[in-house]
C-alpha cells in the first residue's frame, strides 16, 4: 500500500472491563490497511471493585496481543478514574506529542475503511479551522451515497478524530454555557428544538446527576460555530448497547448496519447543507415521537 498520508494519526483506545468487546474492536481495526502504519495507544482504567480484577487482567492481555500495528503503548491507570476523566486525560496526553488523534471507546466496531476516512479527513481539512471534529458514526435512515460525506453542526463521538489546535482551546468540561443563551440559539443546539437531551445533559452534569465529557466538546464546537464531518452511511457501530457499559445504555434506536464502502467524496463547501439538515431534523423528530409513531403503526 502506498503511503497516501504524510503521517498517520495515532489510534487511541479507551478501555475498562470488557475484554471481548475490546478484542472485537481491535479485530475490526486490523482489517483496515492503514492499521499497520498506525501507532496504537491504550488508556485502560483500573477496577472499581476487587471482583473486577480478572476482567481487568483480561483487558490488559487483549491489549498486549501481537496486533499488526506500527507501534503500541499501553497506559494503565493506578486507580479507577471513570470514563470522563480517562478520556479527557488520554486526549490531552495524546496531544502533547501528536498533532492529530483518532479516538475510540472499547465497545465499537468499525468498517475496514474507517481509518482511510479518518486520515483522509484529517489531512484534507487540516487548515480549515471551522472543521473541528470528524465522526465515523452517523445516524440511521439518512439518504445518500455510501461514498459521500457531509458537514453538520451536531457532534457524534462514536469513533472520532480531531486536531490538537482545535481540542486544546477548550478548557471547559464542567460549565453549562447553553442555558443562558437566547431561545433561538438554544433550540439550534438542541437539534433545532427536537433533542432536549443535549441541554439536559449539561444541566444534569451541573447537578452531579451525570458525569460525561462529550456534551462539553459539542458545546465548545457549537459556541465557536464549528462543523463536524460525517459519512452519510455510518462506518461505526456501537457494540455496547447491551447495558454492559459504564452508562448502562440499552437502545436499538442508534443501531445501523456498517458501511463497508470507501468514502471518496469529501465536501468542498464547508457548510451544513439544507439537504442533510432536513434529514437530521427528521431523525430527531422520529426519535422524539417514535413511541407514538410505533403505536400508530400497530393500530
Amino acid at each position: 500500500m502506498k503511503n497516501k498520508f504524510k503521517s498517520y494519526a495515532p489510534l487511541v483506545i479507551f478501555a475498562f472491563n470488557r475484554p471481548d468487546k475490546l478484542n472485537a474492536l481491535l479485530e475490526s481495526l486490523e482489517k483496515n490497511l492503514e492499521f499497520k502504519h498506525s501507532e496504537l495507544i491504550f488508556y485502560i482504567d483500573n477496577v472499581k471493585l476487587k471482583s473486577e480484577k480478572s476482567l481487568h487482567n483480561e483487558v490488559i492481555n487483549v491489549a498486549s496481543k501481537d496486533w499488526k500495528c506500527n507501534s503500541k503503548i499501553i497506559n494503565i491507570n493506578e486507580s479507577n478514574v471513570g470514563l470522563k476523566k480517562n478520556i479527557i486525560n488520554g486526549v490531552n496526553k495524546t496531544f502533547k506529542t501528536h498533532e492529530t488523534g483518532i479516538f475510540l471507546e472499547d465497545d465499537l466496531i468499525v468498517s475496514e475503511n474507517f481509518l482511510y476516512f479518518m486520515n483522509k479527513s484529517l489531512t484534507k481539512y487540516k487548515n480549515n479551522s471551522n472543521v473541528m471534529h470528524i465522526s465515523g458514526y452517523n445516524y440511521p435512515f439518512l439518504i445518500g451515497k455510501k461514498t459521500d460525506s457531509y458537514f453538520t453542526t451536531i457532534m457524534n463521538c462514536w469513533g472520532w478524530s480531531t486536531w490538537r489546535d482545535r481540542w486544546t482551546n477548550n478548557e471547559n468540561f464542567i460549565e453549562n454555557r447553553i442555558s443562558i443563551l437566547e431561545n433561538k440559539r438554544r433550540r439550534k443546539f438542541n437539534a433545532f428544538g427536537f433533542e432536549k437531551d443535549f441541554e439536559s445533559q449539561l444541566i444534569r452534569n451541573e447537578n452531579k446527576e451525570l458525569e460525561t465529557w462529550a456534551i462539553y466538546w459539542y458545546q465548545y464546537i457549537f459556541l465557536n460555530d464549528g462543523l463536524c464531518l460525517q459519512p452519510v452511511k455510518t462506518l461505526v457501530k456501537n457494540n455496547g448497547m447491551d447495558g454492559s457499559g459504564e452508562r448502562k445504555v440499552n437502545s436499538n434506536l442508534y443501531n445501523t448496519k456498517i458501511n463497508y464502502k470507501k468514502v471518496k467524496n469529501f465536501p468542498h463547501n464547508i457548510k451544513f447543507l439544507i439537504f442533510y439538515k432536513f434529514q437530521v431534523i427528521i431523525f430527531f423528530i422520529y426519535k422524539k415521537f417514535r413511541k407514538n409513531f410505533i403505536k400508530f403503526l400497530r393500530f
